[in-house]
């Protein structure tokens, strides 16, 4: 691959594959490679986000979904991804800020509702 330096479409693609079988180290390398080759898209802020998610790494997580926030803005699943993240991270108003716009986008989306009704309960025990 280093000899074609200019095809993010094979970091792609490979970084696709060595998700799938587990290898997550490589395929972040290689996704991080495709999005300074290529810019951006929501499939490669979507993936770096799942796969630093899946590694625990949400401080590193955090930006690809918030970038994905911005480019796909109607989206619930982002939405409530960067919501859910944010309050793991201990960011509980932005948690409800995502959480909030989530059930505005879609006032049936139990997961978010589910999630916000937690945070909130949290929020009043600790209070307490």
């Amino acid at each position: 691959m280093e000899r074609l330096p200019g095809s993010a479409e094979l970091f792609i693609r490979t970084a696709a594959v060595e998700s799938r079988m587990g290898m997550e180290d490589q395929a972040i390398l290689h996704y991080e490679q495709a999005l300074q080759l290529a810019g951006g898209t929501p499939v490669l802020y979507n993936n770096l986000g799942a796969l630093y998610l899946r590694k625990g790494m949400l401080e590193l997580a955090r930006p690809h979904f918030q970038r994905l926030a911005e480019i796909t803005p109607e989206d619930v699943r982002v939405r409530y991804t960067l919501g859910v993240l944010n309050a793991r991270t201990g960011r509980t108003e932005e948690a409800r800020e995502q959480l909030g716009i989530a059930l505005r986008l879609d006032p049936a989306d139990q997961r978010s509702a589910t999630a916000l009704a937690a945070l909130n309960k949290a929020s009043i025990r600790s209070t307490e």
